[in-house]
């Protein structure tokens, strides 16, 4: 939750964007995720130039289906089709090799306007040519004889031009790959010289829509612009019509519920406290419980709207005891460990919390199986916050402006603890050896899990290893049994912003432990043109040498990673993201799934604004993206008092 902090001026101005939605739409696209392998009952229009395909359609691949197995690809190839003359996006250049697919859908809307909900890619082998050649594609609705243009894009450029007035797509990658569709009738031997790329979401409004009964025709087109030679081709999937932005209600659920608030007569007046949820919460391996910060009265015992801390299991709330937090105090961060300990999902609570206004921040744990509160520290004049606690509930590392604990003054550093079964040790200054000692810094520390925390994750502006003195705050890892580091990130530019670390959570002790590590960062390592907005990037620290670093998604610009938590796997693959959607002008959030090579995003939810995001991963495999979200996202409404709640939503 750190990073709500550190980027809350991004969040503002972006949150400013946003409008709410509602609702659930009655009524469907037929075939929308094309996973009966034909067309039917969508029709092609001119050139015909589309066909229903699959991972093993594309060589070398792979590309992974949003949904299913299935997609629909349009492609203006292979080559010239066609020398019929047309102006798709109206720039009066010539555009060849028109194809479109269209479905006329029927269905009943609760709001007005409806939404249409797609999945779309565009690869194009258009990226090294000139600016006039700039194919396109857009999305139409009709109803009642009037068309709207909805959605459009054009070729990803490597110069980062845009010839056609709509909006470039993001590029993959700036090395030519030469991979082509094949066994695909009829667009066989279409060339993607590129690549292809990340797929992404698409929310918008559908003009002229009613509550009650609408019929609205969608046609999906694209074009080949300036040229016939080069191709490109229009990926779509999981089309619907929907009141909401957000998934079906049977994966989305509003886990807490809390109304009203607290009413005091002061200086004359009438002062109202609503009940809030939050920002302090994390939860445990499987997501079936989590610990949150709240002024809620979820046992009873807690009638003044006093901050306390809570944790939620399966549909029980049981309070923090012996913790008791007097008017003025907070709570800043919590921390569950993951695995399942007897009938308890995730044993421990790591807290950071004043007790009362003048009070300083302590770091507390809590075993939820004892009711046994223990305080971690013992200081004055100085704060600790955003603990991370190991999964064996032993180990805690949190920040500290505390000189007692770091010998400099009140420059923050990263520290760990450890239990021994009765006390817990003096804080560990691990970031001692690093220069300039008294005035870098480090933040954001994610403890490795399912190895007792033997690695600790953490952002820095120190030189704590090698002889290249960072511009900017990096990535480090540490090892605590090797006592060494390991860089992860290298910028050249002081500008950059590197945040939200997280380090693998194994289930179980293993060799994977500490290997992984996700995070975020506008740091373009890898050059891709235009890429100025903030990405989700994965570090493998597997073998001998400085391990590797890929970028896991590619946003369109104006668009970007707010928040990344990986999840309990143990391989590093799956994680929860959070995500602003510049076209849309909402938060979303979901989860992911990365192999190193090929990268596959969930929709969980979309919504007015997000609060920070969690992982869980349950017993049939399938994971769940937890957040924080003071939006109304179900239908029939549930927080109409715009209360930040907890959500989660499965991602099968």
């Amino acid at each position: 939750m750190n990073k709500i902090a550190q980027h809350a001026s991004l969040t503002l101005l972006l949150a400013l964007l946003l409008a709410g939605l509602a609702g659930t739409a009655h009524g469907q696209v037929v075939n929308g995720g094309f996973e009966t392998g034909a067309l039917t009952p969508w029709t092609t229009g001119v050139q015909n130039q589309a066909a229903v395909v699959q991972s093993s359609n594309f060589n070398p691949g792979p590309v992974a289906a949003p949904g299913g197995t299935r997609f629909l690809a349009i492609s203006n190839g292979p080559g010239q089709r066609s020398t019929a003359v047309r102006d798709i996006d109206g720039n009066s250049t010539t555009d060849y090799d028109l194809t479109t697919v269209q479905q006329t859908v029927t269905f009943n809307s609760t709001v007005s306007p409806a939404r249409l909900v797609f999945a779309w890619n565009f690869p194009t082998s258009e990226q090294d040519q000139p600016g006039l050649y700039d194919d396109v594609f857009d999305v139409l609705t009709t109803i009642s004889g009037n068309t709207s243009r909805v959605f459009s894009g054009s070729s990803c450029k490597n110069d980062g031009s845009s010839f056609s007035p709509y909006p470039n797509v993001p590029c993959f990658s700036s090395t030519v790959l030469n991979w082509t569709i094949t066994g695909a009738a009829p667009i066989s031997n279409t060339s993607l010289r590129y690549g292809v790329g990340q797929w992404q979401n698409a929310c918008v409004e559908i003009p002229g829509t009613v509550i009650g009964s609408n019929t609205v025709t969608l046609q999906f087109r694209m074009g080949d612009q300036g040229d016939a030679t080069y191709d490109s081709a229009l990926l779509i999937d999981e089309v619907s019509v929907r009141d909401t932005c957000n998934a079906a209600a049977t994966t989305l659920e509003q886990v807490t519920t809390s109304t009203g608030g607290l009413v005091e007569a002061k200086n004359g007046g009438l002062i109202f406290t609503p009940i809030d949820n939050g920002p302090a919460f994390s939860t445990d391996n499987t997501g079936t419980a989590f610990a949150f910060a709240s002024s809620g009265n979820y046992t009873g015992d807690n009638p003044n709207v006093l901050q306390q801390v809570y944790v939620r299991d399966g549909t029980n709330y049981t309070r923090v005891t012996g913790l008791t937090i007097a008017a003025g105090g907070s709570v800043q961060g919590v921390s569950l460990s993951g695995p399942t300990a007897g009938a308890l999902h995730g044993r421990y609570v790591a807290i950071a919390a004043t007790l009362n206004a003048a009070a300083s921040r302590q770091i507390y744990r809590w075993d939820r199986q004892t009711s046994t509160l223990t305080q971690v520290t013992n200081t004055s004049a100085c704060e600790n916050r955003n603990p991370s606690i190991s999964s064996d509930g032993n180990r805690i590392a949190w920040e500290t402006t505390c000189s007692a604990y770091t010998g400099q003054g009140s420059t923050k550093k990263v520290v760990y603890s450890n239990f021994s079964g009765v006390t817990w040790s003096a804080p560990v200054n691990f970031m001692s050896a690093g220069t300039p000692a008294t005035t870098c810094t480090g933040s954001e520390p994610r403890l490795s899990r399912g190895d007792t925390g033997n690695f600790i994750a953490l952002v820095s502006n120190c030189l704590l290893s090698g002889s290249s003195t960072p511009v900017t705050s990096e990535i480090w890892r540490y090892s605590i049994s090797g006592t060494s580091w390991r860089r992860i990130t290298t910028a050249t530019n002081a500008s950059t912003s590197n945040f939200s670390p997280t380090i693998d959570a194994a289930t179980t002790a293993s060799t994977n432990a500490g290997r992984y590590i996700y995070f975020i960062s506008d740091g373009n390592y890898f050059n891709v043109t235009g890429g100025t907005s903030p990405e989700i990037y994965r570090y493998d620290a597997s073998g001998t040498g400085t391990g590797t670093l890929k970028q896991v998604t590619i946003s369109q610009a104006g668009n970007g990673y707010v928040g990344v938590r990986q999840a309990a796997d143990g391989g590093g693959q799956y994680f929860a993201y959070e995500y602003i959607n510049g076209s849309s002008g909402q938060f979303e959030v979901g989860t992911g799934s990365y192999n190193g090579t090929s990268l596959t995003l969930k929709l969980g939810a979309s919504m007015n604004l997000s609060l920070g995001v969690d992982v869980g991963f349950d017993s049939s495999n399938v994971p769940s993206v937890i957040f924080l979200s003071n939006s109304d996202l179900m239908s029939p409404s549930q927080n109409a008092d715009g209360n930040t709640e907890v959500y989660r939503a499965r991602t099968p």
